[in-house]
Formats: C-alpha cells, structure tokens, sequence
C-alpha cells in the first residue's frame, strides 16, 4: 500500500500517536532522588504522544485502512472512556508540571478504575514542540499489593512536587467518588479535564494508534504514542502524516481553547448524553 499524506484541517477528527517503554532510569532527577518504591521497581514509563486533526470521514477510513495493512499491528477493539483532572483553586499541580488522572474504562462488560501522574518532561522553546514528552506511571485501582504501594507513592510524589496533600486510593472509586474525596481532601476544585470519549486501539510492539471520538466540540482524534521521539515520528510517516502538522496540546487544552467563550468549569467538560448520567450535577462538585 502506498504511503499518501493524510490531510489535516479543522475540526471532524483527530489522530494522535503514543509509545511506552519502561525506562525508570528516565524518571527526572526530581522523581529519582525522592526515593520512593516506583522507581525502585521500574514502574516508570516514558510516553511520548503526538495528536493530528483529520479533516474527513474518508481520511479516517483511509488510516484505519493502513493500520490494518500493517503486519506489526493488531486490533485490540473498542472501549469508552471517562477522564477526570482535577488540580487545586491555585493550579498547583499544572504549575508544578503534574497531571493526577482517573480514568474509567469499559469494555465489553468489564469496567475498570485506572490512576495515573504524569510529570512533564523538559519544556520546549514556545512553537517548536510537536509533541507531548512525560513520565508516567499508572495503575488499577484494585485494591492489589501493588495498587497499594503505587497509591501511596503517587501520593508522596504529588506532595513533593506540587505541594498537595492527597490520599490517593488503592481501590476502585466511581467518577463521583473521585472528585468527592478530593474535595474532602483538597477543598474548591478547578477542572483541567472531564471528558469521555470512544477509543479504538491498534498496538504494534513499540507504539500504539487510538482512534478517539468525542462529544461535541471535539470532534474525533487519532492518538499516537510511541517509546521515543524517534520511534514517534517514524510511526507518523508510516500512517502517512505530517509531523509539522501535529498538535503538542493535551485533549483537555484543545477542549479548553475550543470552549473559550464559555465560563468556568463549562471549558474542559464534555461528556456524552446517553451516559455517565451519574454526573449530572458534577458542576456543584467543581464549581469554584
């Protein structure tokens, strides 16, 4: 199949490229010198991401038609997810270069409660960086020994770095739950994500492709992540899209940006009507 460039404009759909590999002796010196268990264990991952808006439905079909053409890539279905980012009244944690995420995934009939930190890598100069560059580590809250080891840590490292005393759990909290203990534990929310969407995953050994589609005004996105900058861009050229063209935002800043004109929280929200229906009052949890 011959390599064409994908177009990209407005609005309609997105693409974005992700990677992981496990490299704790990657983790900032600030993370390393805090001496907690994750680094001991090597539960870091590097994740670098990139994100493409796809002008057309055809577009979308034509990437989907190369991934499947790609012998390296498998298939692993469809899921939807809900994202909840809180930060304090302040913003301590963006200011600090720290994303505290809840996640809840469903797929097929299998849910599940997912807690990951993010820690910024080294800032680019403004208008060169083409992708996201980060620390993460992740876990499922499950009440699992290593649930419990990596809450606690996560809690110490948010403590460290951004200044926020939060008890992390190491059991599984709805939506709901989440964004109420952290009100108990933290006090007046701000929102930096609240946001579903429906994710189609193709994985090869090095990196992974997620199709994303969300309530409106995201529209659908393609992300990819990889496990380098190297290994990023080549996964790009390989889908036949243009590294010049893509977007170092995260979902809940490209939300934010479109939502301008509304007022806060309503920036980073959206959710799909026909679920999460749970959260129907959300807004009285993290109004300011």
């Amino acid at each position: 199949m011959q390599s064409a460039r994908v177009s990209v404009c407005e609005h309609t759909s997105f693409v974005v490229v992700h990677g992981r590999e496990s490299t704790p002796g990657t983790v900032s010196a600030t993370t390393r010198r805090s001496g907690n268990t994750l680094d001991e264990e090597g539960d870091w991952l590097r994740e670098c991401e990139m994100k493409f808006r796809i002008g057309s439905a055809s577009a979308a079909l034509d990437l989907t038609a190369r991934l499947l053409d790609l012998d390296e890539c498998v298939y692993l279905g469809t899921r939807t997810e809900l994202d909840c980012v809180m930060d304090t009244e302040n913003y301590a944690m963006r200011a600090a270069g720290v994303i505290l995420r809840h996640r809840t995934v469903r797929h097929k009939d299998n849910v599940s409660k997912l807690i990951t930190l993010k820690i910024a890598g080294p800032a680019e100069p403004a208008g060169s960086q083409r992708f996201q560059d980060h620390e993460e580590v992740e876990f499922e809250a499950d009440g699992s020994e290593r649930a419990v080891r990596a809450s606690s840590d996560i809690s110490e490292l948010v403590d460290r770095l951004a200044g926020v005393s939060v008890e992390v759990p190491s059991s599984p909290l709805d939506t709901r739950g989440w964004l109420t203990l952290l009100r108990a534990q933290i006090g007046t929310l701000r929102v930096r994500a609240l946001l579903e969407k429906r994710r189609t995953v193709y994985k090869a050994e090095d990196w992974e492709v997620c199709l994303d589609r969300f309530p409106s005004p995201m529209g659908s996105f393609a992300e990819i992540e990889a496990t380098d900058p190297n290994t990023l861009l080549r996964t790009a050229g390989l889908l036949g899209l243009d590294a010049d063209e893509s977007d170092a935002r995260t979902y809940g800043k490209i939300l934010g940006d479109l939502n301008a004109h509304l007022p806060d929280p309503l920036t980073r929200i959206a959710l799909f009507d026909d679920s999460w229906s749970g959260l129907t009052d959300v807004l009285e949890l993290t109004a300011s």
